[in-house]
């Protein structure tokens, strides 16, 4: 007997956010987003990366805003 008001899984798109923390990230920022973005493609995942950065002294922030237009 299936429950008629169980959610139907595979109509619901999953959307996901990840949120990760940076301090002095440059150097592996780019290959991280790249990354991510290809696991988003693969499973055909909808979603959003937010890169917070504290102020690190080696333009993470401006490295993030870069690939944020891209």
């Amino acid at each position: 007997m299936s429950d008629s008001n169980a959610p139907q899984l595979a109509a619901v798109p999953v959307v996901l956010s990840i949120v990760v923390p940076t301090y002095n990230e440059r150097a592996r920022l780019g290959e991280l987003v790249a990354a991510l973005f290809e696991v988003f493609r693969q499973h055909q995942l909808l979603g959003e990366l937010i890169i917070v950065d504290d102020n690190s002294p080696d333009g993470t922030g401006a490295l993030a805003d870069e690939l944020a237009t891209r």
